[in-house]
């Protein structure tokens, strides 16, 4: 497999910059917006309104074929730079950039769309500095635990949506990043699809907001996945936004493949009783982070409510006609009394 090579002004598939509707540049301003109106960050390239350069100078680097002009100086034996993924980094410019290797080191479930294709590059995280601030409040080791894999996925786009996180939620730690396919297939309960392999996916717990507020902050920041767990932490994926294509090629499944997995549909949610205490049966979901949140509302006749209480078992007030779960943040479930 292999993908396109961005920052080679010759590149077949390339955007070609002199037809570019937008004019600008993305140098020092990398994650925002060109005076001209045109944009430097990662969701330029789904809405079409880049600054000519931007894949060159915020998005990846990688090596020529052929020589570039500018280049002349540097001599004719000096080493191509060769690819890189280039993040938002603790000065929020964007170049802050880590070499990627092409390997292909685990196997990876069938795709169910063009966002699950397998990886084709990663990151060697033996051959890396874990302290990197890939962002002003994030360093490369809280996302990427060697012993979740030597080669890793971490999404330049992800990471500036969790920074995002952390402008509006505060502090918050970081509970899982990325795992390699043979890591998860060990956790037990954990989806085999989960998203935390494909470098988009994290848990977070937070320190001084509410999980409510941080469920709330993921959601406002289009994340494609949003779940809280008893333990207190909140899932936040972004696996709606089209992967990275450094990490990833440009190769698209053909049309009419499998639809996209961003339902609920494999969630499935029942209220048991042993007669006095009732709790909620549910499974379909990552079970390996954790129990999800069940949220309990008892209501009279007239439906208005009783009481509300948050745990996982639940015991209604007399006079209590429905029970309301709401269950992770993902669904509700009633049962009538």
């Amino acid at each position: 497999m292999s993908g396109l090579l961005f920052g080679c002004a010759d590149a077949t598939q390339g955007r070609d910059a002199s037809e570019a509707v937008f004019s600008g540049s993305c140098e020092g301003i990398c994650g925002g917006e060109a005076p001209s109106g045109c944009f430097c960050d990662a969701e330029c390239l789904d809405s079409g309104d880049c600054c000519p350069d931007y894949e060159a100078v915020c998005s990846v680097h990688a090596s020529c074929d052929e020589d570039d002009p500018e280049d002349d100086d540097a001599g004719d034996d000096a080493p191509p730079p060769g690819d890189q993924a280039c993040f938002l980094g603790e000065d929020r410019n964007g170049t802050t950039c880590l070499p990627v290797v092409s390997i292909d080191p685990y196997s990876y479930p069938s795709p169910l769309n063009n966002n699950y294709r397998e990886p084709i590059r990663y990151i060697d995280v033996e051959a890396v500095d874990l302290e990197t601030k890939i962002a002003p409040n994030w360093k490369l080791a809280e996302i990427s635990v060697p012993y979740k894999g030597r080669y890793q996925v971490v999404q330049p786009h992800a990471v500036d949506k969790l920074q995002q996180v952390r402008d509006q939620a505060g502090a918050l730690v970081m509970k899982s990043g990325f795992r390699s396919p043979p890591y998860n297939a060990e956790q037990p309960g954990a989806a085999s699809r989960s998203r935390h392999m494909y470098g988009d996916a994290f848990d977070l717990l937070p320190q001084s907001t509410s999980q409510n507020n941080l469920y709330n902050i993921c959601n406002s920041l289009g994340a494609g996945y949003v779940a809280k767990y008893n333990s207190g932490h909140v899932h936040c994926d972004w696996r709606n936004v089209s992967v990275d294509p450094l990490f990833y090629g440009n190769l698209a499944l053909a049309p009419g493949g499998p639809p996209p997995a961003f339902t609920l549909a494999d969630l499935t949610l029942s209220i048991d009783t042993d007669g006095e205490v009732y709790w909620v049966e549910a499974s379909g979901y990552d079970t390996e982070e954790g129990e999800l949140t069940r949220e309990w509302s008892a209501l009279d006749e007239q439906g208005e409510v009783l009481t509300s209480a948050e745990t996982l078992t639940f015991e209604p007030p007399v006079g209590t006609a429905l029970l309301r779960v709401n269950v992770g943040g993902l669904s509700e479930v009633e049962h009538a009394l």
